[in-house]
């Protein structure tokens, strides 16, 4: 298991609906960050087994990165939710 370290920022992250064609863009608060996953709450009701997309930024590129990954776990914390996402390699 790889260590996680504290990630605190806003991002942005796309869903888009399997057949349906559909794709929102959302914002939510990254908590930690490892080479496999992140750690982010977010008011958007993620569900495990989604693929989302988010823009990440990466010290010394200067613009945000997308980046594909796989909701592993979410857990409900008041009115948000608390999602664990494996990085796509």
């Amino acid at each position: 298991m790889c260590e996680r370290k504290s990630f605190r920022q806003s991002i942005e992250f796309g869903i888009s609906v399997l057949g349906a064609g559909d794709y929102a863009t959302f914002r939510g608060e990254s908590l930690d960050i490892s080479p496999d996953g992140l750690g982010l709450l977010s008011e958007y009701p993620l569900v495990q087994g989604m693929v989302v997309r988010l823009t990440l930024p990466v010290d010394g590129v200067g613009i945000p990165v997308p980046v594909f990954a796989e909701v592993s776990r979410v857990i409900p914390v008041g009115n948000r939710f608390r999602a664990g996402l494996r990085f796509f390699k």
